[in-house]
């Protein structure tokens, strides 16, 4: 054998060994950034589930418009990281409900501004129990948001 027989007999071996190397690595590859995907995934919709844990302590706490206005603003993305809409309607009734709780405590602190020593209206006494309702509602979210971003957030899915 010469040496030029061995050298093509190297060169067709090594084709398809560089072949198949260079497709184990591309496979490799999609496989990593498959797993980064979806870790990165999970972190935004993990951040999400944060911040409506956060928002529900704020209603809690006699939030304000301002923490609504953020908080739709921050959650704004969710239509985007979830399969369904079952989430982001979800946290769309976050928003909702947190307009209600901060209408009716606007509602009562002017009936208090303009009325500061003299008794209350039924609106007042109406706008209370709202409040005390929207309270709950957010109270009872606690228990809920965690079942309900378990499934979404699982990362070993």
């Amino acid at each position: 054998m010469c040496l030029l027989q061995i050298a093509q007999i190297i060169n067709a071996i090594a084709t398809p060994i560089i072949a198949t190397s260079v497709g184990i690595i591309a496979y490799q590859q999609w496989k990593t950034n498959k797993q980064k995907l979806k870790f990165d995934l999970y972190d935004r919709r993990l951040k999400l589930y944060e911040k409506s844990m956060e928002f529900i302590g704020k209603m809690m706490i006699k939030g304000n418009q301002n923490d609504v206005h953020v908080f739709n603003r921050d959650v704004s993305e969710s239509i985007f990281l979830f399969e369904t809409d079952e989430i982001p309607n979800y946290l769309k009734e976050f928003g909702e409900h947190g307009q209600k709780l901060t209408g009716n405590i606007f509602m009562m602190n002017t009936e208090k501004e303009n009325n500061p020593d003299g008794p209350r209206t039924n609106k007042y006494q109406e706008w209370s129990e709202n409040y005390i309702a929207e309270v709950k509602w957010f109270e009872e979210q606690q228990r809920i948001l965690p079942k309900k971003f378990k499934i979404e957030i699982n990362i070993f899915k």
